[in-house]
């Protein structure tokens, strides 16, 4: 099979000066010139598939075509090479002729083949691409709630647009998740936007950072790789592209990243983290349960071992501890131990110690009254264990059983205003054990430090009767 590029560039080689005209496209031309007409987009790709909508097929086919064939669909691209070539941005009616001239382009075009086949025969590329530049410009999304509409749904758009208007990005990010369908770019502003980031990335660069609203934002940058996404964010100041960027690639891409998706995804982050204000919302976005962003792991691990100590803090606190799924404490295991080998133990010390006070300061919910009836577990173990390994002074098993069985021998002694809260202040002191005594065993060089299952028993409890007593098993 040939590939589209050598096609197109055997087409433009045939070229005989004659050209045979889209005449739906041109009778869009006359009409907006003659008559004033409002231009709209469905009509130029309406228009561009009545005129040229066999050629993709002769394209594929294209060593099937006669001679005459051939040479009439080279007169047909060759309309499209013209109008290319000759337009100018002081040119009467310069709007509607470029526009004419993407949505051919968009048929011709497969991946990038037309522009690789041609721009380098521009005689002036520049004007062609400042053409572009137009087009992306006035590319505005049509966003509206009919009027019939339930109030709520009126609400939630008012509260959206409010949100989006004062860069509330949780509030936004939160209320975004009722729209999984967005606007698109047409096939135009499409062919557009590809011919700016083969030739004139900057523009594009440019282009995004004078967007002001979330939706608008989106709408120009969906059609760009993921990857290409992270790479306009990370040389943007405009906040609005970071957080079209976060959501896209927090919620609307939930895949295994690639390198190249996680290199700039980690350099993204390390952007965000200098921002003392905005880092602890950009984070309670992605990372308050990482089981949602389990794909992203791997990037703010990353991450962490180049922010600075308030940024680390801030990743620590902004972990929600009631979660404690599995799933969760592995997703956060896969995080950190990315983080643990790739930084210095003095600098993964600073987050184990914060991780380490935060889950102790927690200590399972006690100040939200939760109530345990057996073992439980944190997001945070995994760091909690790092410190007991690498931070604290090591302790032996003889510290660790004494010191349980003065703290369960206060308790016995306690008054408790209820049985579950007696129940409950067991397991509590029974989970605060399990982590402690899981870290003995634990050495820097191992590769999981995440207890999962195994479940350690005190000798101080490890009896019938306080097993009866407390229920467990």
């Amino acid at each position: 099979m040939i590939l589209r590029e050598e096609v197109l560039n055997y087409l433009l080689e045939i070229q005989d000066g004659e050209t045979i005209p889209p005449t739906n496209l041109e009778n869009i031309i006359i009409d907006f010139e003659t008559q004033s007409k409002n231009l709209e987009t469905r009509d130029l790709t309406q228009a561009a598939i009545t005129d040229l909508g066999d050629v993709p097929d002769k394209l594929n086919n294209f060593t099937l075509l006669t001679p005459d064939q051939i040479l009439e669909l080279a007169r047909r691209f060759g309309w499209t090479i013209n109008a290319l070539t000759q337009w100018d941005i002081h040119n009467t009616n310069f709007k509607i002729w470029i526009e004419c001239i993407l949505a051919s382009v968009a048929i011709w075009d497969f991946n990038g083949d037309f522009w690789r086949a041609v721009y380098p025969r521009l005689a002036e590329p520049a004007k062609a691409l400042q053409g572009c530049a137009v087009v992306i410009h006035d590319r505005v999304p049509k966003t509206f709630v009919p009027s019939q509409a339930p109030i709520w749904e009126q609400e939630h758009e008012r509260g959206l647009w409010e949100a989006d208007r004062t860069e509330n990005w949780k509030q936004l990010f939160e209320m975004a998740q009722a729209f999984p369908q967005l606007p698109f770019l047409d096939g135009g502003a499409r062919q557009a936007l590809l011919a700016l980031r083969f030739f004139d990335w900057l523009r594009i660069i440019r282009l995004a950072d004078r967007t002001d609203s979330w939706i608008r934002t989106h709408f120009m940058l969906e059609s760009l790789s993921l990857a290409d996404a992270l790479r306009v964010a990370i040389a943007c100041r405009n906040k609005y592209v970071h957080f079209t960027v976060i959501e896209r690639v927090t919620r609307r891409e939930t895949r295994i990243l690639s390198p190249e998706e996680n290199r700039y995804l980690r350099n993204l982050l390390i952007i965000l983290s200098k921002d003392k204000i905005n880092w602890p919302h950009w984070l309670e976005i992605f990372n308050k349960y990482p089981v949602r962003a389990a794909h992203m792991q791997i990037a703010i691990g990353q991450a962490l071992a180049h922010v600075d100590q308030r940024a680390c803090q801030d990743y620590v606190y902004s972990i929600s501890l009631d979660n404690d799924s599995v799933e969760n404490q592995e997703c956060v295991e896969r995080c950190l131990s990315v983080f643990k080998r790739s930084t210095t133990r003095a600098r993964r010390c600073i987050l184990w110690r914060c991780a380490f006070e935060c889950w102790q300061n927690w200590n399972f919910g006690i100040e939200k009254n939760n109530n345990l009836t057996a073992i439980s577990r944190s997001a945070l173990d995994y760091a909690v264990v790092g410190w007991l390994v690498e931070g604290e002074e090591k302790k032996t098993l003889s510290d660790i059983e004494r010191s349980f069985e003065k703290k369960f021998r206060t308790f016995e002694l306690q008054w408790h205003k209820s049985e579950t809260a007696v129940t409950s202040g067991f397991f509590r002191l029974l989970s605060q054990y399990q982590i402690k005594r899981h870290a003995i065993d634990q050495s820097v060089n191992d590769l999981y430090w995440l207890p999962k299952s195994i479940v350690y028993t005190p000798e101080a409890v490890d009896s019938d009767f306080t097993r009866a007593k407390y229920s467990y098993d």
